[in-house]
């Protein structure tokens, strides 16, 4: 599914939103894609939470044809995070598309830490959860960065 981008050129302070690509700026790992697909979710108190996606190192543009593509392209199950990674300069903001969650067929679950019951994105509980499942909890800019980590390092054979 072919993309519209309009790439930043210039660094500049750009407040995340839903539609845009970033890279994360670790240098452990670096340049990693990621794609913001909502900057509206409520969980719990925390109110315009961001539901990302972050690819495998190979990935270097959104162009998968099926939902299983997209989901086997993933680093990791969606996050649901906070907009302190781009404050402190984890996540760099790179491009914006016009790419929705529809364009894939994705209906993002995510298991409740506590009570072990599934969700969608919209806090609805679902009976039949969908792969990937994430969790069901706002991550600061450690807690994404630690789940990245995790992942990065299970990929490459570090974990």
């Amino acid at each position: 599914m072919p993309l519209n981008t309009r790439d930043h050129q210039k660094t500049k302070k750009v407040t995340p939103r839903a539609g845009q690509l970033f890279e994360t700026t670790n240098p452990e790992w670096p340049n990693l894609i990621g794609w913001i697909a909502r900057d509206d979710l409520v969980v719990g108190p925390v109110r315009n939470a961001f539901l990302i996606y972050i690819f495998k190192p190979e990935i270097k543009e959104l162009n998968f044809s099926t939902r299983q593509d997209f989901v086997k392209a993933l680093l990791l199950p969606p996050l649901i995070t906070d907009i302190t990674p781009w404050k402190k300069k984890s996540f760099r903001t790179t491009t914006e598309t016009e790419i929705t969650q529809e364009a894939f067929g994705l209906t993002p679950t995510f298991r409740h830490p506590l009570n072990g019951k599934f969700y969608s994105e919209n806090g609805e509980p679902m009976l039949t959860p969908c792969d990937p499942i994430g969790n069901w909890a706002v991550n600061s800019e450690s807690g994404a960065t630690k789940e990245i980590a995790i992942a990065y390092g299970a990929l490459i054979g570090r974990h």
